[in-house]
């Protein structure tokens, strides 16, 4: 049986389940496939988790996607807009050229005609029954030429409306990446940017730290105090977080206490100074209380560190940076820890240990908090 973490660990250990489940099963670290784990381990989708459950070891993406678009969620829905949307363009692409090769035809053979019926309408046999044969023709090449204009106006309008569906679509993504609250990227845009960090080679070549928070206290606030002071203490948190990173970097929010940065070229030093700066940044916090009239509460933050050029691929990122979390937080402690290349190798025995079958996915426990 799976336990979630409670209180302010929840979320990173629900990650490390996401990243050992996705190791040991073979599931690329997919953005959409980051957010169906997500959805089934966090212990909100039973009914998601039987069905990842079914699939068994090593799932093919196009199940895995079957499956997110069965539960519809939002990463999968989007996915399958853009599909949609792909098709109609490249079946009006196809349409065009032959419109355009008609409109060229009958452009032709309208001149062709027009040369014909004035020399004909010179010529002693326009008194004759030919003559009206003549304006009849005239008349059902007028129609055609009609035609074709509304089905090229229609190709037009329908260009310019794929357009505006893109756009929209890509809006629609964009959202569906934004944590609501704080406006600030989320678990899918995380996934994201790690995924594209190595796919551009970016993570090997030059390095950028991954630093996993924790924001002490801050999960409590809303188990205390209720959720509109907590509210107001994460736009506070947001806000002070914000100051300390440059406009190139990264930071997500992903779970009630927790966010998430990306520090682009910088090596170990700086990556720590940057995580230093946040905290005092945090701690220089005063929380005002409900009942508290001249004091309020402060903030700490905990940290884990972990450098791309160390590890082989985004999950392998994401464990050593939780893992330093994970180890500078034990017995209650603070600090900031970075993962060290030591840590990095004792990550992997512990992986080649592991029995090579997947264990069986069962439904989550959330312990009480």
């Amino acid at each position: 049986m799976v336990e979630l973490e409670s209180g302010g660990s929840a979320a990173a250990g629900t990650m490390r389940k996401i990243c050992r489940v996705m190791m040991e099963r073979g599931i690329s670290a997919l953005p959409r496939n980051y957010e169906l784990l997500f959805e089934a381990l966090s212990g909100r989708r039973p009914d998601l988790l039987r069905d990842l459950a079914a699939l068994g070891s090593e799932p093919e993406q196009r199940l895995l996607d079957e499956l997110g678009l069965r539960h519809r969620l939002p990463g999968h829905l989007a996915l399958q807009l853009n599909r949609i949307h792909k098709l109609a363009h490249e079946s009006l692409v196809a349409l065009e050229q032959p419109v355009m090769d008609l409109g060229a035809v009958n452009a032709l053979m309208t001149t062709r005609l027009e040369d014909l019926w004035d020399r004909i309408a010179e010529a002693p046999l326009a008194a004759t029954d030919f003559a009206e044969e003549t304006r009849a023709l005239r008349e059902v090449v007028a129609q055609l030429r009609r035609k074709e204009k509304q089905i090229s106006a229609t190709v037009c309008e329908t260009r310019e409306t794929l357009k505006v569906a893109a756009r929209e679509i890509e809006e629609s993504r964009k959202s569906g990446n934004v944590d609501r609250s704080t406006g600030l990227g989320n678990r899918a845009a995380l996934a994201e940017r790690l995924e594209a960090l190595y796919a551009a080679r970016e993570a090997t070549e030059s390095s950028t730290a991954l630093v996993m928070i924790v924001v002490e206290k801050l999960h409590m606030l809303g188990e205390t105090y209720g959720p509109a002071v907590a509210e107001k203490a994460v736009k506070k948190v947001t806000a002070a977080l914000r100051k300390s990173v440059k406009r190139r970097d990264f930071t997500a929010r992903i779970g009630p206490d927790e966010f998430a940065f990306l520090f682009y070229e910088v090596d170990a030093q700086a990556a720590q100074t940057i995580t230093a700066r946040l905290r005092d940044q945090i701690q220089s916090l005063e929380i005002r209380l409900p009942d508290r009239d001249f004091s309020g509460l402060r903030l700490g933050l905990s940290a884990g560190i972990a450098l791309s050029s160390e590890a082989r691929d985004a999950t392998d990122l994401v464990d050593r940076a939780n893992l330093a979390l994970k180890a500078v937080r034990e017995g209650g402690r603070q600090g900031i820890l970075l993962c060290t290349p030591r840590m990095g190798a004792q990550l992997n025995t512990r992986r080649e240990k592991r029995p090579p079958a997947a264990p069986a996915l069962k439904t989550p426990r959330v312990s009480a908090a």
